[in-house]
């Protein structure tokens, strides 16, 4: 298992940039950096997608809050997406937080399957936004 850094900052939470559904990933953020030690591995299935500023309120932007949170704990947030043009303006709706995400246009049974804690970690938090055409699938299949 990779070495993870135990410096880990508290995140400046009245600077954390827009994205939708506040009231809940905040908190959500918070109780991770509680429950966390180390810098946190978030995954995202499904990515912001769309960049229109009211999107924020439908789309959830959530890949904005999962990059913000990383950068600032020295954590690592990635988000994954089967569509090249989702993961294109995730890519620009996140530039900000570049630097702490891993874009990555896969399949994600495949990448959740093929993940390694040796190389990546443990994922402390998976944010499954991309499920809902999937669950009658994923009954299916062990991941």
């Amino acid at each position: 298992m990779p070495s993870k850094t135990t410096s880990r900052s508290v995140p400046d939470w009245d600077q954390a940039p827009q994205f939708g559904r506040r009231d809940t990933l905040l908190p959500a953020l918070r109780r991770l950096h509680q429950l966390c030690e180390e810098p946190s591995c978030i995954v995202e299935i499904g990515s912001a997608r769309d960049e229109r500023p009211e999107a924020c309120l439908g789309d959830g932007w959530s890949t904005r809050a999962w990059g913000w949170f990383a950068l600032q704990t020295g954590g690592r947030a990635y988000t994954v997406d089967i569509e090249p043009e989702a993961i294109a303006a995730c890519k620009r709706l996140t530039a900000e937080f570049a630097e702490a995400i891993t874009y990555t246009t896969s399949d994600s049974l495949e990448f959740l399957r093929t993940w390694s804690l040796a190389e990546r970690g443990t994922i402390d938090l998976l944010y499954l936004t991309a499920w809902t055409i999937l669950i009658p699938y994923a009954a299916n299949t062990a991941i």
